[in-house]
């Protein structure tokens, strides 16, 4: 497996550590370690970022953005909710919020009532508004939302549901 460390050079793995070698000693390409690696590598608590804190040696966005497309390549999954969802976070915290809404509508074409996908896009449209003055995108998402999702359908049925007394359930 190569790797592309903090100062952009391609590495090798030839002893790997404990967390690596205990999930890919038996799985050569396992999934959720592969996620959990690029969650890793894209955290922004500041003892990560900060160098006065020690951090900034294991932040490395573009290495998370490779750990989570491994599920797609190495993994063979052709779609993975929680790694396209890891990478338009990356790209989100980078304040490249074109790259995230690319990521986030990945999500809420093939889910439209992802949770995840259509908060993603919402959040990363709301900073773009911040950013530009135009809140259209906004507008026209909270539009789409209210019918992909059904909220006052759904609203009315739990309440529904929860008038009727148990026994009737």
């Amino acid at each position: 497996m190569t790797l592309i460390a903090q100062d952009g050079i391609q590495r090798k793995i030839l002893k790997a550590g404990a967390y690596i070698v205990m999930r890919l000693e038996k799985q050569t390409h396992d999934n959720p370690t592969y996620k959990n690696l690029g969650r890793f590598h894209s955290s922004i608590m500041p003892s990560f970022t900060e160098s006065s804190l020690g951090g900034g040696k294991y932040k490395n966005d573009q290495l998370a953005i490779n750990f989570y497309k491994q599920v797609y390549t190495d993994g063979n999954e052709p779609y993975d909710e929680e790694s396209t969802a890891g990478i338009a976070k990356i790209y989100y915290n980078r304040r490249e919020f074109g790259k995230a809404a690319s990521f986030y509508n990945k999500i809420v074409e093939i889910d439209p009532s992802s949770p995840m996908g259509q908060g993603g896009l919402l959040s990363t449209y709301i900073e773009m508004w911040k950013e530009d003055g135009n809140p259209q995108f906004v507008i026209n998402h909270h539009r789409q939302i209210k019918n992909n999702l059904e909220i006052e359908k759904n609203f009315l049925f739990t309440f529904f549901l929860n008038s009727l007394p148990f026994t009737q359930i």
